[in-house]
């Protein structure tokens, strides 16, 4: 029908100048590109650095790709060149290259990197500031680079670098560049790499006290700045970053635990689950061992949700239960840690026949306490002591002196071990054994058991008795050889940083303690420290 062919027909045509058109834009694409391509082998880009110049080829927009060969360019600025490149050739590389990302910001004018390359380059041919009238020089890279910062805000590698070439030419500028520069090298900040490479620098340039308030209330940030400092020697700022780092420590770990049960209130599983695993790894449940820090780990181990997980060896969950199971049973309800086993695979009978004695379960654990590979294992002595003060909340004093009975030999005489027969003598009125325990718990509170952990530090080894917790107080002595920054704290704890050049006693005390606790003291700046503890009357 002359309908149909002239349908074809126009058809037909359409089909013929879209063609046209593909070729034209691919062979304009292919000319825009040539330039690029021309400049890697002028200046050999593609033989000294071929990973780089190999990425050109994955990168369809040929503004982007030429970004590639301009970035190329600059760390050949930055690098020493072969001894056959004379420095004439190496300004040349870098107008050929400033010419390249020129072409290229026409062509995405809105785009922050290729702003930014272009102010790298014009930080490179016109060098730092030396006199501060030379305002042209300044415009001609610090404008490119506040407007690339401006339009990527989150962008790390752009702040960084505007805070670098500040720094860099401090001395050159005037006070009104310098008033300009804070917030830039505030932001700047927030990049660890920049904290660790440029604190010290920007502490020379604006003082430490002010560098130190332009730290965002970061523990990850503070911490760079504080081995920053360290390093450097000037150990009492460290001491005070790392307070501070500990502060924002606390305040993190609550913040993040808001966002856990945000994800629990709009039943996101994937979400919930991804949460608590970022907050078992960026805050390990043991450095914040006050009522505050348990409440924090036992409310995330709740909220976990009850998927089956790995091994008992390498499950972060399981790290919750050793730390609620090391004297802390009553920070987290029984039911918690019997989901969590529940999820956890390889599980130790031992860790196990303890949950279930908390929940209730007294034929479950003694089901598994009675299995011949795990009778007399010392392993099991904590769990006989629950179960003998199971016993006794029970009312079943003779049964809590048979279940002293099975103790293990070896660890009869332990601190956990004393207290349990402590308390089942007094139900019995054995006024023999209470004699014998209350001795040997004595002796153990009279010289806290001292382990080296090496020059660095040392590990003190308390036998806390919970009647006594209140009353005492552990008097740790701390013994530099020369200046230094010693933490200590309960187990892997973090409970004070401080700064230390002479002998010094810090107060610890013991009260909501019971049993065997180490307390671990280390040098984490400075010299090595030695530690001695003793008891002390609370005064």
């Amino acid at each position: 029908m002359p309908s149909s062919r002239a349908l074809r027909t126009s058809l037909s045509l359409v089909c013929v100048g879209l063609a046209a058109a593909s070729i034209f834009y691919f062979r304009r694409r292919a000319d825009e590109r040539a330039s690029s391509e021309a400049f890697v082998k002028r200046f050999a880009l593609d033989l000294r650095r071929p990973e780089e110049i190999g990425a050109m080829k994955l990168e369809p927009e040929p503004d982007l790709a030429a970004s590639i060969a301009v970035h190329a360019a600059l760390r050949d600025a930055a690098a020493s060149l072969p001894s056959a490149v004379g420095l004439g050739a190496r300004e040349e590389e870098v107008a050929a290259a400033r010419d390249l990302i020129l072409d290229a910001s026409a062509k995405r004018p809105g785009w922050a990197y290729h702003r930014f390359l272009l102010g790298r380059l014009a930080y490179q041919a016109a060098g730092p500031v030396r006199d501060p009238a030379a305002a042209k020089a300044w415009e001609t890279w610090a404008t490119p680079l506040k407007l690339a910062a401006a339009a990527a805000p989150g962008s790390d590698e752009i702040w960084s670098a505007l805070g670098g070439v500040y720094l860099e030419n401090w001395q050159g500028l005037t006070a009104t560049q310098r008033s300009e520069a804070l917030p830039a090298l505030r932001r700047a900040l927030l990049d660890s790499r920049f904290v660790s490479s440029r604190f010290l620098t920007l502490s020379e340039a604006v003082g430490r006290d002010k560098a130190m308030s332009l730290l965002p209330g970061n523990p990850e940030l503070l911490g760079a700045a504080a081995d920053a400092l360290s390093a450097h020697g000037d150990l009492a700022a460290a001491a005070a970053l790392l307070g501070r780092r500990d502060t924002a420590e606390k305040r993190a770990r609550a913040a993040e635990l808001r966002r856990i049960e945000g994800r629990f209130q709009s039943r996101d599983s994937a979400g919930l689950r991804a949460a608590c695993v970022d907050w078992a790894a960026e805050h390990p449940v043991s450095e914040l061992d006050d009522p505050a820090g348990r409440a924090q780990a036992a409310r995330v181990l709740e909220l976990w949700p009850g998927d089956r997980g790995g091994p008992w060896e390498t499950d972060p969950r399981a790290d919750f239960v050793r730390f609620f199971l090391d004297g802390r049973e009553s920070a987290v309800p029984a039911e918690t840690l019997s989901r969590t086993l529940d999820a956890l695979s390889d599980v130790p009978d031992q860790v196990i026949a303890r949950v279930k004695l908390l929940a209730g379960d007294v034929a479950g654990a003694q089901e598994l306490a009675g299995r011949p590979q795990n009778q007399g294992a010392p392993e099991w002595t904590q769990y006989y002591a629950d179960l003998a003060r199971l016993f006794l909340k029970q009312g079943r004093s003779r049964e809590a002196r048979g279940a002293l009975d099975l103790l293990p030999l070896a660890t009869r005489d332990s601190c956990d071990a004393l207290l349990a027969r402590r308390d089942v003598a007094r139900a019995l009125q054995d006024t023999v054994e209470l004699a014998i325990v209350n001795q040997r718990l004595t002796s153990l509170r009279i010289s806290p058991r001292l382990q080296d952990q090496g020059s660095e530090g040392a590990k003190v080894s308390i036998c806390v008795d919970p009647e006594q917790a209140d009353k005492l107080s552990l008097d740790l002595r701390l013994a530099p050889q020369g200046p230094a920054v010693v933490r200590y704290g309960w187990g892997a704890g973090r409970d004070g940083a401080l700064f230390v050049q002479n002998e010094r006693v810090v107060s610890v005390p013991l009260a909501g303690l019971s049993g065997l606790r180490d307390l671990t003291v280390q040098s984490v700046a400075g010299a090595a420290v030695r530690a001695s503890a003793s008891f002390a009357a609370n005064r």
